[in-house]
């Protein structure tokens, strides 16, 4: 018996174990080994795109990671068993001669015993190691299920996720668009309509986050839906709402709070596990398309951009991790489709 070999195997095989459970059952992030793979898929196809969000490379990570994530489980799952079978030659035998089997066909035997697919060719030769078998085969089976449940809610999530871009976009492709679209002549009542519904989709989104940490990297090309441009958009609007002066007494302070609010829990969720602050500091916005303030009141706006120099450090490396410019913020952008409709009414 070779108990290197078992030790090894078994360290393997619990630390498979662990990331699976980890990543697909807790509510707080994913397994050391799965956030590894999926910032290393990420950054290879983000480097090979060069880091431009309109290349259609970036689409397809969050499909490349979830398949390196599965991959890697069953892999590392299939070589820590084979290890400790292959800690005693005599471990598997073949089930008409009783003979024992060389190494790759005890690779064979787990192979098919952890996939719970085993046709009775071989079988283990001791009591102890047919109880490990069945261990082996329940193991198995156990990570499968967790592996399908755990994709299923993805798919879900990531359509949360393009719903809540797409509602923020038709807002306003930027902050200055926002302001002016939701403007009535005298409050901001047809904007904070739509702020209580996006202040209960943001802070789900945010949870999904912590369920399901790849959602980070399902990118998406097309602008309405590329949910870090349009959460930035959103949250720059928001600033101009609380810190410009001609502004004031336009909303109600609680809508914009709780929005605030809820933008703020999303940006720590993402700080502590996803991304960094921009080494620059994103510049003043150009503001003086602005409908309802004056000139006077831009520039107070703008020395006011100084006290939020972290928070927008931060927006800018959430942009700017997906492929995108913090000049995109403020580049307005129009839906890639649109359909004249004839009226009926």
């Amino acid at each position: 018996m070779n108990w290197i070999l078992i030790i090894c195997g078994g360290i393997l095989v619990l630390l498979a174990s662990y990331d699976i459970i980890r990543t697909t059952i807790n509510n707080n992030g994913a397994g050391l080994l799965s956030s590894r793979i999926a910032s290393a898929v990420w950054s290879i196809l983000f480097r090979l795109a060069g880091k431009k969000g309109k290349r259609k490379l970036l689409a397809q990570a969050g499909l490349c990671i979830i398949l390196s994530l599965v991959l890697t489980w069953i892999f590392a799952t299939w070589l820590g068993y084979t290890l400790i079978f292959a800690a005693d030659p005599q471990s598997v035998q073949v089930s008409s001669s009783n003979a024992p089997t060389l190494l790759p066909e005890k690779i064979y035997y787990v192979g098919y015993t952890l996939s719970t697919m085993g046709n009775g060719d071989m079988v283990a030769s001791t009591t102890g190691w047919k109880i490990f078998s069945v261990i082996v085969s329940f193991s198995g089976l156990t990570f499968l299920t967790l592996a399908i449940t755990y994709l299923i809610p993805i798919l879900s999530a990531v359509v949360a996720k393009r719903k809540l871009s797409a509602y923020i976009f038709f807002l306003g492709s930027t902050p200055v668009e926002m302001l002016n679209n939701g403007w009535d002549g005298t409050s901001f009542k047809n904007l904070e309509q739509h702020f209580l519904g996006l202040a209960d989709l943001i802070l789900h989104h945010k949870e999904r986050h912590l369920l399901y940490p790849v959602l980070h990297y399902f990118h998406s090309t097309d602008d309405k839906y590329a949910a870090p441009k349009t959460l930035t958009v959103l949250d720059e609007a928001i600033t101009m709402l609380l810190y410009h002066p001609d502004l004031k007494n336009k909303f109600n302070r609680l809508n914009v709070k709780i929005l605030r609010n809820a933008m703020d829990e999303y940006l720590l969720t993402l700080s502590s596990t996803y991304i960094g602050k921009a080494q620059e500091w994103p510049e003043i916005p150009y503001v003086d398309d602005l409908q309802m303030t004056t000139p006077h009141g831009n520039e107070i706006l703008k020395e006011s951009y100084d006290k939020l120099k972290e928070r927008r450090q931060l927006l800018m490396g959430l942009v700017q991790k997906d492929g995108w410019k913090w000049a995109d913020i403020y580049s307005p952008q129009s839906p890639t489709l649109t359909l004249d409709l004839p009226n009926v009414l």
